[in-house]
């Protein structure tokens, strides 16, 4: 049995068919875009202080991202990130400024890291370095 391609046939498959090439275009032009990291703080803070994370970044195109943040990890892996992502964030070449929500973490060294996720869900660590938290004072 043959199928005839009538007018409405033909709108139906264009109505699934462009939203599919618009979404795979979508993601090689985003995926074509680096992010760059300006700058990552603290380097080092005082055991049970609350203290902000503070992370500059540029894009080399503007697009925008579903989450930006500041990673921590302990030296064993487990996530003790700074809270308070930022949402929706345009990130650009002239770059964007992030604060995060204050936390404490006990004397030890850790990794740091910003971080960014993209709208297919993937998730984009920037370099990482070494956050040095000391004994309280």
């Amino acid at each position: 049995m043959r199928i005839a391609l009538t007018p409405a046939r033909l709108g139906a498959a264009a109505l699934v068919a462009v939203p599919l090439i618009a979404t795979g275009l979508a993601g090689q032009a985003q995926a074509a875009t680096s992010v760059t990291q300006d700058r990552l703080t603290p380097t080092s803070m005082a055991a049970n202080t609350a203290t902000k994370a503070g992370l500059t970044v540029h894009s080399s195109a503007c697009f925008t991202a579903k989450t930006l943040g500041v990673g921590v990890r302990d030296a064993v892996g487990r996530n003790l990130d700074f809270p308070g992502n930022a949402s929706n964030v345009q990130i650009c070449p002239s770059g964007v400024n992030f604060t995060s929500a204050a936390r404490t973490l006990p004397a030890g060294t850790y990794t740091q890291f910003g971080f960014w996720q993209d709208y297919s869900g993937g998730w984009h660590n920037l370099p990482s370095q070494k956050l040095t938290v000391g004994s309280s004072v």
